[in-house]
């Protein structure tokens, strides 16, 4: 691997980090959710949410939230 491939793997993890906690602090759950694989898994406590359906509606039913990253 090329200085310049780590490099941009380095970029690509930054920038969804950054997309995950701004769609996270700005309730935009259909973004946040676009972030996964099909298959793609999130734990938020005891709660285990896979695939975007599953995902979205984890945040659909819950009243509205403040976060900051």
């Amino acid at each position: 691997m090329t200085p310049n491939d780590e490099m941009a793997i380095e970029w690509h993890c930054r920038r969804l980090t950054e997309d995950y906690v701004h769609y996270a602090d700005f309730q935009d759950f259909d973004s946040f959710a676009d972030l996964f694989a099909a298959d793609g898994v999130l734990e938020i406590g005891d709660a285990r949410r896979t695939g975007a359906d599953e995902i979205k509606g984890h945040f659909a039913n819950r009243p509205p939230m403040v976060t900051r990253h």
